[in-house]
């Protein structure tokens, strides 16, 4: 079965609404409260510990999932500091 490609982009204030259903359905032991906060303050430069989100739209425009990235100071098993870590990942079912 042939794939049809995926554009990959930064999300966009316009793109809180999937970004948080999405962020839902890899999280939803954290409830609605939690991650609809933690996107409001992405927006507003107060969430420190999230640096960029992109998302993977399809070739009809849908946005089929998400990656956050972040710097951190130190992650398990790496001896340098500022290293690039994957705080979260999700791909709708569909998409996979």
């Amino acid at each position: 079965m042939t794939k049809s490609p995926l554009t990959i982009r930064h999300v966009t204030k316009n793109d809180s609404a999937v970004w948080l259903e999405l962020r839902r359905a890899l999280w939803p032991e954290y409830g609605g409260d939690s991650l609809t906060g933690e996107v409001a303050r992405f927006f507003t430069g107060e969430l420190k510990n999230l640096l960029a989100v992109l998302l993977a739209e399809d070739d009809a425009g849908h946005v089929v999932g998400f990656a956050e990235v972040n710097i951190r100071p130190y992650a398990e098993g790496c001896s340098t500091d500022r290293v690039g870590f994957l705080e979260g990942w999700f791909v709708v079912p569909e998409a996979r």
